[in-house]
């Protein structure tokens, strides 16, 4: 094979990826990269690692045996590649490959391609919510920059942050989606250069006055409360606008693993009769359908499969999207955790006396997080 022309002793294996020869070599090359463990080395694919050219028949015919089961058994991960032709789960050693990743309690991943437009889509919300401000501050409020502001409007105005922001976290990711990100971006922007005015103007009868007005002057603005907030809120708009383009990617990635698939294993095809016989009859044999099964629902509902989820699914938890995470929601929690937190000693309003180590301590804690998380 090609592997072992590369490495005659072969190598550890550390990832099993699994796909059923439908998909291009560009899309199989893009997914496997991309989606490739951070902690992994070397992996196992067939179409690299068997003998292609010769008739490998004798090495397929007990399953139990075969090449697959060997690699897979020393695997930390199993990689799944989705195609734009068929589900995977439609062929039968994919099947089977499942059935073993289940048994012997790997993790099992979805691949997927990179998605340049996430960013660029952050850097629109971005951009809008620059638009937003520049116009508020030098468009609005040039002709007369003192003018005494009215609260109520800063009431909608804030009001109308908590309801998109309401919308962004309970909204399905679609085009509406879209448009909230932008209309909270720009009334983040908005608010910002309100913040900005009244400030400058010393001005504390706008609707955040009495949380900023004492230490004018001491601080420098972008530090206030209502304008960091409101800085911070924005850039929460645009991650939030990434995680829609990667919720949509994750659920394109979801239809293509459930395309055609009737979640019975027993629709399976095989090229050969008898291996799909061989796998179906191991399979019920030990009384594993109805788990492999579930561990296939598994990681198209949620993007991956461990023993975890599947546990949390048979107890009726709604695993939908439980494999992925929300960079936006990494952010808000860092922002809380460290970024106030150096606020408030920034400011001098954090805890004194014996507790003077506590915003410290709070911020190690939210770093050491964001580190794990990495």
């Amino acid at each position: 094979s090609w592997a072992l022309m590369l490495h005659p002793k072969g190598l550890q294996c550390d990832v099993f990826v699994t796909h059923c020869w439908r998909e291009g070599v560009f899309e199989f090359i893009d997914k496997v990269l991309y989606s490739f463990p951070s902690d992994a080395r070397h992996a196992y694919c067939c179409m690299l690692s068997n003998p292609q050219n010769l008739d490998i028949g004798g090495l397929v015919k007990h399953p139990d045996q075969s090449p697959f089961a060997q690699a897979l058994e020393t695997a930390m991960y199993t990689l799944v590649v989705p195609n734009s032709s068929c589900s995977i789960y439609t062929r039968i050693w994919c099947v089977y490959e499942a059935y073993l990743s289940y048994s012997w309690g790997k993790e099992i991943r979805t691949a997927t391609r990179a998605d340049n437009d996430a960013w660029l889509s952050v850097c629109l919300v971005v951009a809008t919510s620059a638009v937003c401000f520049a116009a508020t501050k030098f468009g609005f409020m040039s002709q007369d920059h003192c003018k005494k502001l009215n609260a109520f409007l800063h009431m909608f105005m804030l009001g109308s942050v908590g309801l998109l922001l309401t919308g962004t976290m309970n909204m399905r990711p679609s085009a509406k989606t879209c448009v909230v990100h932008h209309l909270g971006a720009g009334l983040c922007g908005a608010f910002t250069a309100v913040s900005f005015r009244a400030k400058a103007c010393r001005d504390d009868h706008y609707f955040f006055g009495c949380m900023d007005h004492l230490r004018l002057g001491e601080i420098p603005l972008f530090m206030h409360f209502t304008t960091g907030s409101f800085l911070f809120l924005a850039l929460f708009f645009a991650l939030r606008e990434a995680d829609r383009i990667w919720d949509r990617r994750a659920s394109r990635d979801a239809a293509l693993l459930r395309r055609d698939w009737t979640g019975r294993l027993q629709d399976a095809q095989a090229s050969v009769e008898e291996d799909r016989a061989r796998i179906l009859d191991e399979i019920e044999a030990k009384g594993q359908r109805s788990k492999v099964e579930n561990t296939i629902g598994v990681l198209i509902a949620a993007g991956m499969s461990t023993h975890d989820l599947r546990t949390a699914h048979a107890l009726g938890v709604d695993i939908s999207h439980a494999g992925r995470y929300s960079i936006a929601l990494v952010y808000l929690d860092f922002l809380f955790m460290v970024g106030k937190t150096v606020g408030h000693i920034i400011m001098n309003t954090g805890c004194e006396g014996p507790l003077y180590w506590a915003s410290h301590l709070r911020i190690s804690e939210g770093l050491t997080l964001f580190l794990v998380f990495l």
